[in-house]
């Protein structure tokens, strides 16, 4: 079974906003053609998805790229281009798309400059005049659209899955284009199992 790729167990470190993407995948691998797999899913910060991985303590990572580690293997996974979201009553939610430049003047929740898409996030609106000090930095798309429904400021962020309670939230695309880049990043030159592969 083991050599067949039907039973054996999968472990997967995933950064904090991909996490739920890799939850929603997870269901198509369990019991196709009675497949016995048992798997390890671990919600984490980009760098220890990437300690993780090299470690070898678990399969594959899914992380933000670009990652530039000469013992990482990375293929990209999936691109999307960062959204806003906001309350349904706020007054950008009238705009069909919103500038970094509407935000200057509100809250901004986004992630921290130790992610590479809260840098760039960061970057951008600083550039536009922003202030830091109106920024709340957080470190999962989960918890930045908790932030947004209580009232506390838009959301720049990764437009990844996140849960139904906030379906209410408005979204708009960015219009300065940021890209968040997904990766799979596997350990260079560490076989896969099939069950893996």
């Amino acid at each position: 079974d083991l050599i067949a790729g039907t039973r054996g167990t999968i472990a997967v470190a995933a950064t904090h906003s991909s996490a739920p993407l890799v939850a929603s995948c997870i269901p198509r691998f369990l019991n196709p053609g009675g497949r016995d797999i048992r798997i390890s899913l671990q919600s984490l910060p980009s760098a220890e998805v990437i300690e993780r991985v090299l470690s070898h303590e678990v399969d594959f990572g899914v992380a933000y790229g670009p990652v530039l580690h000469a013992g990482i293997e990375a293929e990209r996974l999936v691109e999307r281009k960062v959204v806003c979201v906001l309350p349904p009553n706020h007054a950008l939610s009238e705009q069909r798309s919103i500038s970094v430049a509407h935000l200057v003047q509100t809250r901004v929740i986004t992630y921290g400059t130790q992610t590479a898409l809260g840098k760039i996030v960061q970057a951008e609106l600083l550039k536009a005049g922003g202030d830091q000090n109106q920024l709340i930095e957080v470190n999962s798309t989960d918890l930045a659209c908790m932030l947004v429904a209580s009232g506390a400021g838009v959301g720049v962020i990764d437009p990844s899955p996140t849960s139904v309670r906030y379906d209410s939230l408005v979204k708009r695309p960015l219009a300065n284009k940021i890209l968040v880049q997904l990766f799979l990043v596997f350990a260079r030159g560490r076989p896969l199992s099939r069950i893996t592969r």
